[in-house]
């Protein structure tokens, strides 16, 4: 599989462009990345997010924070340490946005 080429310095072995498979770009010049970014945007397990308390402490403001927005958060900070260090930053803006999915209630550990 020949990879973007906005993505061909990113360290990928041969082995594992022999795992990816082709998907046909539904729109010219969008990375493989952007898509699954894109994904992740819009799958409800990220607008259920928005549903659990991330850090619920009395004396810090009358506007409780979600992991959505935390998430969020983490995204735009990921995405420009990213583009600083010359990764893609639709690929970490993707793994921040997709942190805390699945997680149990009560933090990590359930």
């Amino acid at each position: 599989m020949a990879l973007h080429p906005a993505n061909e310095h990113l360290g990928y072995s041969e082995l594992d462009r022999e795992r990816f498979l082709d998907e046909p770009a539904k729109r010219k010049g969008r990375t493989e990345f952007a898509r699954d970014r894109a994904r992740i945007i819009h799958s409800f397990a990220l607008r259920r997010l928005a549903a659990k308390t991330q850090v619920a402490v009395p004396w810090a403001s009358d506007f409780p924070r979600t992991r959505l927005s935390h998430s969020l958060e983490c995204a735009q900070v990921g995405r420009e340490i990213g583009a600083a260090l010359g990764a893609d930053p639709d690929l970490l803006e993707s793994a921040c946005l997709a942190h805390d999915l699945g997680h149990p209630p009560f933090g990590h550990n359930g």
